[in-house]
């Protein structure tokens, strides 16, 4: 911890630690800076952004204040200037770069003394924080030290305060790697937060409020992970510019939504550049070692096998020939060459669980709702069935052909897929099942999507014999490959209402019923991103 005023540490006296102020006690900072000749430039500065004022109050801070050696004129007056465009973009002075990087970075609340005992850190008004010790701050050497007013402590610096850049900051200082920082900056916006904002009267039923506080977020830092923030450390993988340009185009085919999709255009762009990004950030405030395996912050335990980078130094890992620099947050690891695959991030598998009613989309010839069987836990099948469960899908008459139609959410468009349907045996369920109920099925299976114009096409899928129908194994849980490299012109991805569907149907003759069965027991449906 720094040292505050009034509980000054070891043996050394009062007036070891605070200089007599010239001007005596009962000035204030502000009055002691506009009067020193060697500090115009620095209160030049402080008068254009309003900050004489905040300086000349009450409230108690410590200034390490740039001298003129430090802070030119010219340099002076681009802070201001910077200033006034920011606050014209509408950009609040939390916000605003002068105030941030400069003013802030040179001011911290309350009292704080140095003695040659200091050896610690200071947390600035911008939050950042600069290491401290007896003779600088940040590795700016003092001129002057501990000059006590009446709102506070007075330093003089012969260099400027170093701002230090968070990963955020840094995308936008990077030469060569705006492109990551202009797609986050886009979704900058403030939100008012009612918990910190002072109400007043109502007013035609609505709260009038005296004081509107709102604060800086951003969607996609919500996303990706919080690298704008000080309190925790993350290291970031960016693609250059180069790399960038070149992962756009390739990855912008897998999002052609049909011409009938609303905001078609944003959907493109905010997918496209998202599927470069997921996956590139990574707390170090939860990371186990990463000698072996590197997790980013969209890993999760519901689906473990993406986001997650194996032997992330070596060849070809994650991090391997990055160049690294250093934030105040963390490691900004730029890379020239990408070594993440698409098929670790989002170019996923999409697994349809037989049960799941929200992706029934149609039930027809069968008995409505459709039977749930759970896996009993001491079944030889139990581990064998996806979520143990799968769903039963019997005729509603001797004669019918009873059908169940699937709704396959999040397609991605020009993605071959290797389409699976996986069937459990009635022994999943009762291990004394009828030999009926263990017979092998016949089914057939239509694949429907939408066409570019939005109108929906089918397509009737073919057995490797060329034929209509496929023939599932008798007690076993079997995995039927249904259409292999599949590719679906439009894409579905983050869409309330799938596009894309899959209907199976059992076909089975009266005079197959010796042979087959019409109860289908579905266990899942996958689509799996064809790889040779």
């Amino acid at each position: 911890m720094v040292v505050a005023l009034g509980t000054v540490g070891c043996s050394d006296s009062w007036d070891d630690h605070y200089e007599a102020a010239s001007s005596g006690s009962g000035s204030t900072l502000w009055s002691a800076i506009s009067r020193n000749s060697n500090l115009t430039n620095f209160a030049s500065v402080l008068k254009a952004t309003g900050y004489d004022e905040i300086l000349d109050g009450s409230q108690v801070f410590t200034v390490f204040a740039p001298t003129n050696d430090a802070l030119s004129a010219s340099e002076a007056q681009k802070y201001i200037d910077l200033y006034t465009q920011n606050k014209d973009k509408g950009l609040k002075d939390d916000d605003n770069y002068t105030l941030k990087t400069f003013i802030k970075n040179h001011i911290a609340l309350y009292n704080t003394s140095v003695s040659s005992y200091t050896n610690d850190s200071i947390t600035m008004m911008n939050g950042k924080y600069e290491p401290l010790n007896g003779t600088s701050i940040g590795g700016a050497a003092f001129s002057s030290t501990n000059a006590l007013y009446s709102n506070g402590l007075l330093y003089t610096v012969n260099s400027l305060v170093p701002y230090n850049n968070n990963i955020f900051e840094q995308l936008a200082a990077t030469e060569g790697i705006d492109s990551v920082y202009n797609f986050l900056y886009d979704y900058n916006v403030y939100e008012f937060d009612e918990s910190q904002s002072v109400a007043g009267e109502i007013v035609d039923g609505k709260t009038v409020y005296l004081d509107s506080v709102t604060n800086l977020t951003n969607r996609m830092l919500d996303i990706l992970g919080y690298i704008d923030r000080e309190d925790s450390t993350y290291w970031m993988v960016s693609p250059t510019n180069d790399v960038w340009s070149n992962l756009y185009t390739q990855y912008e085919q897998y999002y052609n939504y049909d011409n009938n999709t609303s905001k078609r255009d944003s959907l493109i762009r905010v997918n496209t550049a998202l599927s470069i990004l997921k996956g590139t950030v990574f707390s170090m405030n939860t990371q186990a070692s990463l000698n072996d395996s590197a997790n980013s912050t969209n890993w999760s335990k519901m689906n473990w096998e993406y986001y997650k980078y194996l032997k992330p130094f070596a060849e070809g890992g994650v991090f391997n020939g990055t160049k690294d620099d250093t934030c105040s947050n963390g490691i900004l690891k730029v890379a020239t060459n990408w070594n993440i695959d698409p098929h670790n991030t989002f170019l996923r598998q999409i697994k349809v669980e037989g049960e799941a009613t929200r992706y029934q989309k149609e039930i027809a010839n069968a008995n409505e709702p459709l039977v749930v069987r759970t896996v009993p836990t001491n079944n030889p099948f139990y581990g064998k069935v996806s979520s143990n469960s799968f769903a039963v899908i019997e005729p509603a008459t001797t004669a019918a052909h009873p059908e169940v139609t699937y709704d396959i959410p999040n397609v991605l468009s020009n993605t071959p897929y290797d389409i699976y349907v996986v069937f459990a045996p009635a022994i999943a369920y009762d291990t004394l099942a009828t030999a009926d109920s263990r017979k092998p099925c016949k089914v057939r299976f239509t694949l429907g999507y939408n066409r570019q114009n939005g109108n929906v096409t089918t397509q009737a899928l073919k057995a490797e014999d060329g034929g209509n129908y496929f023939y599932t194994k008798a007690d076993v849980v079997d995995t039927v490959l249904v259409g292999s490299a599949i590719e679906i012109p439009t894409c579905s991805y983050g869409l309330d209402e799938p596009q894309c569907y899959l209907r199976i149907v059992s076909y089975v003759l009266s005079k197959e019923t010796s042979e087959y069965q019409k109860t289908m027991r579905i266990d899942c449906i996958i689509f799996k991103p064809h790889e040779e």
